[in-house]
């Protein structure tokens, strides 16, 4: 049995902002993972980055350029072994069952990178 951390990537939606930490926490306590956090623009409106890193590994916003070498959505696809979007809503789960390229997904790369993959 490998020692390895199992390496989770989570997205995060305008609706995450009350229950993200809670799901983080509960994350963290049950699993032997590190998390990563993908969030759109719409999460930061109601939920601080800042907030959210206390309970996460890394926050992916993709704000700052220097950045988008390794954020990109190959990158974040590859480097993890699982996709979580927690909570989501009906919407978000069509729009990634579907592939469609919403203006909410333009600002979020994994979402189109996992849609776009037909898994």
């Amino acid at each position: 049995m490998s020692n390895t951390k199992k390496r989770l990537l989570i997205g995060a939606s305008g609706s995450a902002s009350v229950a993200l930490p809670a799901y983080l926490t509960a994350l963290h306590s049950e699993l032997d993972a590190t998390l990563t956090v993908v969030m759109t623009h719409s999460a930061r409106q109601f939920l601080p980055e800042q907030v959210v890193a206390l309970n996460a590994e890394r926050v992916v916003t993709g704000d700052d350029p220097r950045e988008w070498p390794t954020d990109n959505r190959a990158a974040l696809a590859l480097s993890h072994d699982a996709l979580l979007v927690l909570p989501t809503t009906a919407n978000m789960l069509a729009v990634a069952a579907s592939g469609a390229d919403s203006s909410r997904t333009r600002r979020c790369p994994w979402l189109r990178s996992c849609a776009g993959s037909g898994s």
